[in-house]
């Protein structure tokens, strides 16, 4: 599951909030013991196996998972291979405290076709015009939470985390025609962090307030990002870049959840954030940046119920982003680096009565930015800047409805459906965005073992600052990315194995691979293009 978090509560976390937070929530450990394997086949050769066995005894629970993914690609030459395993531990100590550990590892490794231009699309969708490229990485993270409840709704934790990543890049250059020469890019990247967090409630100000607050530290740093240059043609390899990163960064978090009258809940909060120590170099080329910030970023949030299904509710949040260190070779390294900030707001009404909920929200949000990075990775720290990079703002509504029917005259087997739509309009945008408009629905029915979905998704046109857009601007680096309508279908079957054990089967299609897709892309390890691929059908099946 995935909790978008605005307003108050987003000061929690940190540092790429700009326009609030996105926490993915995984799989508890399980309190009953169990078993399950989950398999998905497609065509172009896709397997994807999931593994997963735990329970609990006594004070001590764990939960095993593993997961195996390959395929051919839907292209010549772009296979991939990926493995993830992952462990979690809880031991109750006592009535009141609990020790949590986790720890995962992943592999995974791809050929990288990159993207085609519009002549090669027409000519051969499924061509590879960068043959020789390939990305392999891993990474393991390992992370320890200490909980105790001191008395009655006042609890506090102590935590910490580390996590390695390497990876190699095998990539031609130039990325578009005849390969003249291929590059190596080799990094490894580590984090560690520890903090403490708590919450109380207490009476003041003739209100009852839930407080929440926490401390940590947190470092960051790329001991060791060369670049190896090796030129087709007969010749000696040549190191382009041989640099070290780091960045240090202290936070504190303070939040207030209170209701001033009845049926008004409000949430006020503040972040502070302080990176003192931010800085790389590279011996080879020649040169060395240091940069530091400091911050308080405030959130707020309130609603009132209306009525028992209507509320009205309102949202402010101020965020930072650290830019990452792959976009610093794309800027002049004496710019130095600097850090993204933004602030989002919204109003709107939610209604939830009887199997029905529905919200309606305009909001906007503005980013000052001077991350000029063209190279995504999942390094988070540190971004090339320009001082003269431009404001991003985005201005729209957004809306969602559900409602769900259930027969209840039959006693065993109650048939029932929902729908569920949703809907985005942005009206003014600057610089590269998503799709300003964006609209979705889903329908679903169960009965009797059976369940079969129906969604069609709409993205709107979007911008990019890619050249090989389909209209592209003078300088050719923005682009428009033309609209699309995505469909898929699924259709399952639950059986009874016995009294704790069953197995689903489902068939799916999608046309998602089945359009001319320009690129909506900040860059990327293989430049610009379309993709797109053929239609994709998957058969899953579980136990």
């Amino acid at each position: 599951a995935v909790d978008y978090i605005r307003g108050g509560h987003a000061v929690r976390y940190s540092p790429n909030t700009v326009g609030g937070v996105l926490n993915f929530i995984t799989r508890p450990v399980p309190l009953d013991p169990m078993a399950e394997v989950r398999t998905t086949v497609g065509d172009h050769g896709f397997l994807s196996t999931l593994f997963a066995v735990g329970g609990t005894r006594g004070d001590l629970g764990a939960l095993a998972t593993h997961v195996e993914r390959q395929g051919d690609g839907y292209r010549r030459m772009g296979a991939f291979d990926q493995q993830d395993s992952n462990l979690k531990i809880r031991w109750d100590i006592a009535e009141d405290a609990w020790l949590a550990a986790s720890v995962s590892h992943m592999e995974s490794g791809h050929q990288a076709p990159g993207g085609l231009t519009r002549a090669e699309f027409a000519a051969d969708r499924f061509a590879n015009s960068r043959p020789g490229n390939r990305f392999d990485g891993s990474r393991t993270v390992l992370d320890l939470v200490y909980h105790r409840d001191l008395e009655e709704e006042c609890w506090y934790e102590g935590y910490t985390a580390l996590s390695e990543t390497n990876r190699h890049l095998h990539a031609q250059r130039p990325r578009d025609g005849a390969a003249t020469e291929f590059l190596d890019w080799t990094d490894e990247s580590r984090f560690f962090q520890v903090g403490g967090r708590g919450g109380t409630t207490a009476e003041f100000l003739g209100m009852r307030h839930t407080l929440y607050g926490g401390v940590r530290f947190h470092r960051e740093w790329i001991p060791s990002w060369q670049i190896l240059a090796t030129p087709v043609a007969p010749g000696p390899p040549e190191t382009r870049q041989d640099s070290a990163h780091e960045s240090n960064a202290l936070s504190l978090h303070i939040d207030d959840t209170f209701h001033p009258v009845e049926r008004v809940t409000v949430v006020l909060g503040f972040r502070i954030e302080w990176v003192p120590k931010a800085e790389g170099h590279d011996d080879l080329v020649g040169w060395k940046w240091e940069e530091e910030f400091f911050r308080i970023l405030p959130g707020a949030g309130a609603s009132y119920e209306i009525t028992n299904e209507v509320t009205a509710f309102a949202n402010y949040f101020e965020g930072f982003r650290s830019p990452q260190a792959w976009g610093f070779g794309s800027t002049d390294a004496a710019r130095g680096l600097r850090f993204e900030l933004g602030r989002s707001a919204e109003l709107g009404l939610r209604y939830r009565g009887r199997g029905a909920s529905r919200s309606r929200s305009p909001d906007g949000a503005r980013s000052t930015t001077t991350s000029a990075s063209s190279t995504p990775a999942p390094t988070r720290i540190w971004g090339a800047s320009s001082p003269s990079a431009p404001t991003s703002r985005r201005r729209g509504s957004s809306g969602r409805a559900g409602r769900r029917w259930k027969d209840s005259a039959s006693r065993l087997r109650s048939p029932s459906s929902r729908v569920s739509c949703a809907a985005a309009r942005t009206r003014e945008t600057r610089r590269p965005t998503p799709g300003r408009r964006k609209a979705a629905w889903r329908l679903r029915y169960d009965h009797g073992g059976w369940s079969a979905t129906l969604g069609r998704s709409f993205v709107g046109d979007s911008f990019s600052d890619e050249a090989n857009t389909r209209a592209a601007s003078a300088d050719g680096q923005l682009g428009v990315n033309p609209s699309r309508v995505l469909w898929d279908a699924r259709l399952a079957k639950l059986f009874a194995l016995g009294e704790r054990a069953r197995l689903e089967c489902a068939v799916g299609a999608t046309n998602l691979f089945d359009h001319d897709w320009y690129v909506h892309s900040r860059g990327g390890f293989f430049g610009g293009g379309l993709v797109a691929g053929p239609r994709s059908r998957v058969t899953p099946a579980s136990t």
